[in-house]
């Protein structure tokens, strides 16, 4: 198996996946995706139109790429068939970084990627996803998708420099220890002439509910998070096969429902929560991910373009930023940038998110 992508090192394969390391997060990771991991990968029976599963994904994945592009665009079914049949990364080495699922490594693929390396903290997504491209009976063959389990925040201490066509992360950026270390990693792993892309929360992104949610969460063990989580029947925490188990938070927080003891804090905590930004919101929150993870920088976009541009000697070649209303600021970017012959490859200091405490 082709492994030139990877730096010397004590690496082990386990389920198909190279080993480089286990991250802090992975077991949080693992917890939350073993309640729906699969052993198939079958769309035969889903239709050839621009609404389904697989061009959907190719989208989201172009739209990563070349955001001004699919954002701006009126979206008709002539342009999506454009969309679907576009090989913009035709034939090249691709390195999807926090890759989950395995869904964009997927897309990567299907848009004609001769090489994907999915990277990711949790060993459980990713031999889920080498099985369902194993036993894929819609997927292109001949073409090689490689697992990477190790920690994102380190992705040059991971792979050699200047091996990737195009490197990318979705929707995970902010959630690293340092984003601009990451996106220097990323430039480094990819060939001059390269691109890399990435969208990142913006500042006033993340509400504060989450935040207070995160403070609080984060400083209990994830298997109290988890099976407390898992009495309301909170998606990702348990596969529920008898509703009427389900506990209604509200009941619980107006006194009508009595839960074990053990959790008499965190029903406190909540009600001072609800208190502050109501029941309803409250109960919309309740997530293993937004309880527990790590980071959540939100970033300004003129720190991204002056570290990117000026310090690393990169070019812009697509961005986008949009917003959750009208009436409110950008709160999301997407961005391209293509790796320059004389991009600085050995910065060494990179700056601090102003806009998103570290809660670990």
């Amino acid at each position: 198996m082709r492994t030139s992508f990877l730096k010397d090192g004590n690496w082990r394969i386990e389920g198909g996946v190279f080993i480089h390391s286990s991250p802090s997060n992975s077991v949080l990771y693992d917890t939350m995706c073993k309640p729906r991991v699969d052993d198939s990968y079958d769309e035969s029976n889903i239709d050839d139109t621009y609404w389904s599963e697989r061009v959907s994904r190719r989208l989201k994945l172009i739209s990563l790429i070349n955001p001004s592009r699919i954002h701006h665009s009126s979206k008709t079914d002539e342009e999506m068939q454009k969309i679907k049949h576009g090989k913009i990364i035709n034939n090249g080495r691709v390195l999807d970084c926090c890759s989950g699922g395995g869904n964009w490594s997927i897309a990567a693929l299907e848009l004609g990627a001769r090489e994907v390396v999915s990277c990711d903290g949790s060993l459980v997504l990713l031999a889920n996803m080498l099985r369902k491209i194993k036993n894929s009976n819609s997927l292109p063959k001949g073409r090689q998708v490689l697992g990477v389990q190790g920690d994102a925040n380190y992705l040059s201490d991971i792979f050699v420099d200047e091996y990737f066509d195009f490197s990318f992360i979705r929707m995970a950026l902010h959630h690293l220890k340092n984003p601009f270390k990451t996106i220097y990693d990323l430039a480094r792993v990819t060939r001059p002439l390269g691109n890399i892309s990435f969208d990142c929360f913006l500042e006033s992104c993340t509400p504060d509910i989450t935040r207070d949610l995160r403070e609080y969460f984060l400083k209990k063990d994830l298997s109290h998070v988890y099976n407390f989580l898992s009495l309301f029947g909170k998606k990702n925490c348990k596969n529920i096969e008898n509703l009427s188990d389900i506990i209604d938070i509200k009941d619980v927080i107006s006194g009508d429902k009595n839960i074990p003891r053990e959790y008499d804090e965190d029903i406190d905590f909540l009600i001072s929560i609800s208190d502050k930004y109501g029941i309803d919101m409250t109960d919309s929150k309740m997530q293993l991910e937004n309880f527990q993870t790590d980071y959540i920088h939100n970033l300004k976009d003129e720190d991204i373009l002056s570290f990117c541009v000026d310090d690393l000697g990169l070019k812009l070649m697509d961005r986008a930023r949009f917003r959750g209303t009208e009436e409110s600021p950008p709160d999301r970017g997407m961005y391209t940038f293509q790796v320059t012959h004389n991009w600085s490859k050995f910065h060494t200091t990179f700056p601090i998110p102003s806009d998103g405490p570290e809660f670990k």
